[in-house]
């Protein structure tokens, strides 16, 4: 803990540390910590000095090769922060098709080396999408806390559909369904909350209203909006909730 503190602060002595910066070296030392697990995992290691090991050593050198790398990666706070994201939402998708695959490896010897190989790949995997398509993810860093809610949110939603569905059947297909489900809701919430959240990125409306000036009219994407509203004289105010399905100046 100590190292993974001073670190940092060593290597940085004296130079300017942005928000993207701080957000990059805490992503590379949880990206770290996972893989320190997960490795041992899929190779079925028994002894917990093993894991131990594993994961400092990965935390330590994921940190300083983060340390190392960022000059020339320039990350946006957005984008770092959509970096651990998608290692979360990877491994909420590796932990989903395990589940959906539930009776083929359930009763294996190799059971352990199946999580931990599954959820190695797809949190990395997530990793991977999210930095190859960064330039979607060029957006205010409230934007993506947005993104997470609204794919929590939408598993949420999945799973309650998943029992509207199965209802008191507990049968062989039953874990397929919530697994489908709540993998549909994840992804609708992720979608979502990106496309609702667009109106924060303040600074990228800007631009858009120059190409206002250029062009003549901006279409705009639908977003969330709240109307304050009075009932009768004797309410107070209260607000609706609705979408502005087609938004843009002429």
């Amino acid at each position: 803990i100590a190292s993974g503190i001073l670190l940092p602060f060593h290597l940085n002595k004296d130079q300017p540390v942005h928000t993207s910066q701080a957000i990059f070296y805490n992503l590379a030392e949880r990206w770290g910590l996972y893989n320190g697990l997960l490795i041992p995992l899929t190779f079925q290691a028994e002894e917990e000095k093993i894991y131990t090991g594993s994961m400092g050593l990965l935390s330590l050198g994921a940190l300083a090769s983060s340390i190392y790398l960022y000059p020339n990666i320039s990350l946006t706070p957005g984008q770092a922060s959509a970096l651990g994201s998608g290692i979360q939402f990877g491994l909420a998708t590796g932990g989903l098709a395990l589940f959906l695959t539930l009776d083929a490896w359930d009763d294996s010897s190799n059971a352990r080396s199946i999580i931990g190989g599954t959820l190695l790949l797809s949190s990395n995997l997530g990793l991977a999408l999210a930095y190859s398509n960064r330039e979607l993810f060029d957006i205010d860093r409230r934007r993506i806390l947005w993104i997470d809610t609204g794919g929590l949110l939408g598993a949420l939603g999945g799973l309650g559909i998943g029992f509207f569905i199965t209802g008191d059947d507990i049968g062989s297909n039953t874990n397929k369904v919530f697994a489908l489900t709540v993998f549909a809701g994840m992804i609708g919430g992720i979608y979502s909350g990106y496309v609702l959240s667009d109106t924060l990125d303040e600074y990228k409306h800007e631009s858009e209203l120059k190409e206002f000036s250029r062009n003549g009219y901006l279409i705009e994407p639908p977003s969330l909006s709240i109307f304050p509203i009075i009932a009768d004289t004797q309410s107070s105010a209260q607000v609706a909730y609705g979408f502005d399905i087609i938004r843009g100046k002429w």
